[in-house]
């Protein structure tokens, strides 16, 4: 076994102070270990775990065993110097009492007996044990073994007593309990979820030895990794594609406490890290062994380190014009990362030791990886080419979803606002009966104004042709564009694309109408608009929220005030067949129109002709037959509108 085991003892009886019952724990157990289900389950196996880690990180044991047993019985041991034995001389009691019987005391307050600790014996232990059907204690030590045990939530079965004589290389603590299920709801443990701490514990502590045994199973798992947190890198990115070598930061020293001037504090930071292609980051923070899930102080002073390097070699090699366009966010993008922190004087932002608040520390790590960073891309020059290319392809990405986001705010701030100084709008706000005409052009938007019913009918007019989205990959442009301003707007359910979500709740209209001249370039513009309601509110088209007006394209009239529509040639030569007395005349655009004409033909509910826009499938929106219509070639777009024109899956309402 390598890694050096200290000799030197001076966890002696005096080391335990008392800092009062067991009836308080039983009685609000949530406020010492958060929870009595699964949750808590565990915490207490976490309890005990951590005091042995404890010795190991003090470099007095190099092996923990943790089996689990039938009935929900759980030991873990340790070959540390084991708990002192002797009277404490505060209570005159035996200090395995003290440490599983007595409310904040321990030998972890004095900063001498351990110099960093994820664990106190005196809440953790006493807290295990308050909540035990049965606890047992044994320690070897000074070439004696002692035995304890409690029942019923601490209570005294078996005093202390020394029940024999060991060699004097055996030394550690064993701890047996039963978790009260009067107490917990009584779930099985999640096996594997143990194993994966001891994996981590044995990654924190390299070249130390973790054991998990399943009694029940007959399953036995050794974690052990010569490199500890390095080899733990190197897991995380076995199918990843890296384009660096692992950093690797090691240093220790002391930082004034912030609160006692007077008063040094031990800190211990060691780092790995590595950076690859993929766009996530994979960063994990500990202090003293515990897993720190919310970050903190230490995490952020290592992100800070590695700020200030790249943003001096990235000035440096020419990667940007100025430093601070690269920002925090930019260098953490593609990191994997293990930031493990040993200070003896650690707090917390709450109960769980999610979030390190100690701002003492951040100078002293921030130095240390800074320093560590510039070494490595010194002596590594062609993967400080390639960490500096993939910080700027993040900070591109970044300025690109910046810019979305501001998009985004500004249609809500602007488009909403302004959109009534183009739509006409109806009178009835009434979401069951109203409708949207979308029209092209304010010529026909004036007539179109003219000729609708006010009540329930709202004009919005759309100047020249409409931007092709389909081309469109960063919303900021189309996010300027006033006419698709005024579409998102009007409709009022926003729109769907990346961050921004379509809510159809929100619809302001029972129908839109697209109403366009029945030429070419009418038809053009009308897919423009169908494009654009289709990648942005597909749900309106889903369903079937989404129509085509169709104007008349000729009009046949006689002396005698006859009057017939037509939309397309082909109905007008089989009506004009041998016929006499018809005057045919050809509508260049809806502006052409009167507005009693438009009414009649186009916008009257009883007389005019709708077509639903409806999609069979959404794998019909990938057909090529679509990228041939938004490309940028203008003739397979023509020849799409003029051929195609059925497919869009329309129907006669």
């Amino acid at each position: 076994m390598s890694g050096e085991i200290k000799n030197k003892n001076i966890y002696t009886d005096e080391s335990i102070q008392v800092l009062e019952g067991l009836e308080a724990v039983r009685k609000r157990p949530g406020m010492y270990i958060g929870s009595t289900d699964s949750r808590g389950l565990h915490h207490l196996i976490w309890e005990i775990l951590d005091n042995a880690v404890d010795e190991v990180q003090a470099g007095y044991a190099d092996e923990i065993t943790l089996t689990v047993k039938p009935n929900h019985v759980i030991t873990i041991s340790d070959n540390g110097r084991g708990i002192p034995t002797g009277i404490n001389p505060t209570t005159g009691t035996s200090n395995l009492l003290v440490v599983f019987t007595v409310l904040h005391a321990g030998g972890k307050f004095d900063n001498v007996s351990y110099k960093t600790s994820g664990g106190l014996h005196g809440v953790g232990s006493t807290c295990v044990n308050a909540l035990s059907k049965f606890m047992e204690v044994s320690v070897c030590r000074d070439g004696k073994e002692h035995l304890v045990s409690f029942e019923n939530g601490g209570k005294i079965k078996q005093e202390p007593k020394e029940i024999g004589k060991v060699s004097e290389d055996k030394h550690g603590t064993t701890v047996t309990w039963q978790p009260d299920f009067s107490i917990f709801d009584k779930e099985d443990y999640n096996l594997e979820l143990i194993k994966e701490r001891l994996s981590t514990l044995a990654f924190l502590n390299k070249q130390k030895k973790f054991i998990f045994f399943d009694s029940v199973n007959n399953e036995r798992h050794v974690y052990y990794f010569e490199r500890g947190i390095e080899d733990w890198i190197t897991q995380l990115n076995e199918s990843k594609e890296v384009i660096s070598g692992i950093v690797y930061v090691k240093s220790d020293g002391s930082v004034k406490d912030r609160r006692k001037s007077d008063q040094m504090n031990k800190i211990d930071i060691e780092c790995a890290f590595q950076y690859r292609m993929e766009d996530e980051a994979e960063i994990k923070s500990f202090c003293n062994n515990i897993s720190t899930s919310q970050g903190g102080s230490h995490l952020e002073a290592f992100k800070d380190g590695l700020l200030d390097c790249i943003r001096v070699r990235a000035l440096e090699n020419k990667i940007v014009k100025y430093a601070d366009s690269i920002e925090k966010q930019d260098i953490a993008n593609a990191l994997s990362a293990i930031v493990s922190l040993r200070y003896s004087n650690p707090e917390y932002s709450g109960q769980t030791k999610g979030l390190l608040s100690n701002t003492e520390i951040k100078k002293f790590i921030r130095t240390e990886v800074e320093s560590a960073l510039h070494q490595f891309m010194e002596e590594n020059q062609e993967d400080m080419k390639k960490i500096l290319e993939r910080v700027k392809q993040s900070m591109q990405t970044r300025l690109k979803i910046e810019m979305t986001k501001k998009a985004d705010r500004k249609i809500a701030r602007e488009g909403f606002l302004s959109y009534a100084d183009k739509l006409a709008d109806c009178t009835l706000k009434d979401s069951e009966v109203s409708e949207l005409y979308i029209v092209e052009g304010d010529s026909a938007g004036g007539s179109a104004k003219s000729a609708r019913d006010r009540d329930f009918q709202a004009i919005l007019p759309v100047k020249g042709k409409l931007m092709n989205v389909w081309k469109v990959k960063n919303r900021a442009k189309f996010a300027d564009n006033q006419e698709i301003k005024n579409l998102i707007a009007s409709i009022g359910c926003g729109y769907e694309y990346g961050n921004a979500k379509f809510d159809f709740s929100k619809m302001r209209y029972n129908k839109i109408i697209i109403m366009t001249d029945a030429d070419v370039d009418g038809s053009h513009i009308r897919t423009l608009i169908l494009t654009f309601l289709y990648k942005f509110m597909f749900e309106l088209i889903e369903k079937g929220y989404v129509y085509v007006a169709q104007p008349p394209l000729y009009r046949a009239s006689t002396a005698r005030g006859e009057t017939r529509y037509f939309q397309d040639e082909r109905s007008k030569d089989e009506f004009i067949k041998n016929k006499k007395g018809w005057e045919i005349s050809r509508f260049k655009g809806l502006g052409e129109m009167s507005p009693d004409q438009l009414w009649d033909t186009t916008m009257d509910p009883k007389t005019r002709t709708l077509l639903r826009v409806t999609v069979e499938m959404a794998k019909e929106a990938q057909d090529a037959t679509f990228e041939d219509l938004m490309g940028d070639d203008v003739e397979p777009r023509t020849r799409f509108i003029r051929d195609n024109y059925h497919r869009a899956s329309m129907v006669d309402v």
